[in-house]
């Protein structure tokens, strides 16, 4: 299974900081689903690869702020699926 918590609070704080409802960040970055911030804030999905210079500059944010916390997330997906155990342990740690 996916992790996809640490972009999803990236999204959300900068989200509220500029003082965007979820349907307006949506619409910026040119999703018309209008449910997609709100599947990404709930961890249910990642941003799209080809939306994060978009999202980057919509929210003011460095595109490596969304790298990274997409990254930690990758990685906590790859230790939960090799190494269950091992990786609830690291979960708790917040890498």
């Amino acid at each position: 299974m996916s992790y996809f918590k640490n972009i999803a609070k990236v999204v959300k704080a900068n989200r509220k900081a500029k003082g965007f409802s979820q349907e307006v960040l949506s619409n910026e970055i040119g999703n018309k689903n209008g449910q997609f911030i709100s599947n990404v804030e709930r961890a249910l999905c990642s941003i799209p690869k080809k939306s994060l210079n978009k999202m980057s500059e919509v929210l003011e944010v460095p595109v490596e702020t969304f790298i990274d916390a997409m990254t930690k997330d990758h990685k906590t997906t790859l230790i939960n699926a090799t190494m269950p155990s091992f990786g609830n342990k690291m979960l708790s740690k917040n890498f």
